[in-house]
Protein backbone atom coordinates (compact mmCIF):
# COMPACT_ATOMS: atom_id res chain seq x y z
CA UNK A 1 0.00 0.00 0.00
CA UNK A 2 1.59 3.49 -0.61
CA UNK A 3 -0.40 6.65 0.58
CA UNK A 4 1.03 9.74 -0.76
CA UNK A 5 0.26 13.61 0.21
CA UNK A 6 -0.85 15.79 -2.62
CA UNK A 7 0.98 18.81 -1.02
CA UNK A 8 4.74 17.59 -0.43
CA UNK A 9 7.82 19.87 -1.99
CA UNK A 10 9.27 19.07 -4.69
CA UNK A 11 13.10 18.93 -4.55
CA UNK A 12 14.49 21.76 -5.98
CA UNK A 13 17.59 20.56 -7.39
CA UNK A 14 15.82 17.62 -8.94
CA UNK A 15 17.85 15.24 -7.52
CA UNK A 16 16.39 12.18 -4.46
CA UNK A 17 20.00 12.68 -3.31
CA UNK A 18 20.79 16.97 -2.86
CA UNK A 19 17.41 17.19 -0.94
CA UNK A 20 16.96 20.07 1.50
CA UNK A 21 15.88 18.88 5.25
CA UNK A 22 12.54 20.07 4.55
CA UNK A 23 12.56 18.47 1.22
CA UNK A 24 13.57 15.24 2.98
CA UNK A 25 10.91 15.97 5.60
CA UNK A 26 8.19 16.67 3.76
CA UNK A 27 8.95 13.42 1.24
CA UNK A 28 8.62 11.31 4.54
CA UNK A 29 5.85 12.86 6.40
CA UNK A 30 3.99 12.73 3.52
CA UNK A 31 4.02 9.51 2.57
CA UNK A 32 3.04 5.94 3.66
CA UNK A 33 4.18 2.65 2.49
CA UNK A 34 3.64 -0.78 3.87
CA UNK A 35 3.38 -4.42 3.03
CA UNK A 36 2.43 -7.46 3.73
CA UNK A 37 -1.07 -9.42 4.27
CA UNK A 38 -4.87 -7.85 5.38
CA UNK A 39 -7.11 -9.91 6.50
CA UNK A 40 -11.04 -8.83 7.57
CA UNK A 41 -12.30 -9.54 11.45
CA UNK A 42 -16.00 -9.55 10.85
CA UNK A 43 -16.97 -10.48 14.50
CA UNK A 44 -14.68 -6.99 15.39
CA UNK A 45 -15.59 -4.85 12.46
CA UNK A 46 -11.94 -4.42 11.67
CA UNK A 47 -9.10 -4.76 8.56
CA UNK A 48 -6.25 -6.85 10.06
CA UNK A 49 -3.05 -5.55 8.26
CA UNK A 50 -0.13 -8.18 9.39
CA UNK A 51 2.95 -5.96 8.07
CA UNK A 52 6.23 -7.33 6.69
CA UNK A 53 7.98 -3.89 5.41
CA UNK A 54 7.42 -0.76 5.72
CA UNK A 55 9.01 3.07 5.11
CA UNK A 56 8.45 3.04 8.81
CA UNK A 57 11.26 0.51 9.92
CA UNK A 58 8.90 0.26 13.80
CA UNK A 59 5.90 -1.07 11.89
CA UNK A 60 7.63 -4.24 10.48
CA UNK A 61 6.89 -8.02 11.81
CA UNK A 62 3.43 -5.84 13.75
CA UNK A 63 -0.34 -6.16 13.35
CA UNK A 64 -2.76 -3.33 13.11
CA UNK A 65 -6.35 -3.28 13.42
CA UNK A 66 -8.59 -0.59 11.54
CA UNK A 67 -12.22 -0.30 12.45
CA UNK A 68 -13.79 0.31 8.92
CA UNK A 69 -16.94 0.60 6.70
CA UNK A 70 -18.05 -0.91 3.48
CA UNK A 71 -20.44 0.61 1.61
CA UNK A 72 -21.71 -0.69 -2.05
CA UNK A 73 -18.16 -0.32 -4.34
CA UNK A 74 -16.35 1.97 -1.26
CA UNK A 75 -14.20 0.39 1.75
CA UNK A 76 -12.97 3.65 4.20
CA UNK A 77 -10.88 2.85 7.12
CA UNK A 78 -9.80 5.87 10.06
CA UNK A 79 -6.36 4.85 11.55
CA UNK A 80 -5.45 6.48 14.73
CA UNK A 81 -5.38 10.44 15.28
CA UNK A 82 -2.93 12.40 14.52
CA UNK A 83 -0.83 14.89 17.78
CA UNK A 84 -2.74 17.55 16.10
CA UNK A 85 -6.23 15.36 16.53
CA UNK A 86 -6.76 15.21 13.22
CA UNK A 87 -8.14 11.63 11.88
CA UNK A 88 -7.19 10.83 8.55
CA UNK A 89 -9.29 8.52 6.18
CA UNK A 90 -8.33 5.84 3.86
CA UNK A 91 -10.68 5.40 1.08
CA UNK A 92 -10.54 2.37 -1.38
CA UNK A 93 -12.86 2.18 -4.41
CA UNK A 94 -13.53 -0.58 -6.79
CA UNK A 95 -13.45 -0.25 -10.30
CA UNK A 96 -15.39 -2.48 -12.35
Amino acid sequence: MQILKSERLRFAAGSKADGSIDEFKSAVMGSSTHYGTVAIDDKAGQLVFSIEGSSFPNWEGTVQRRQYKLEGKELSYRVPPRADGSIPVSVWRRLD
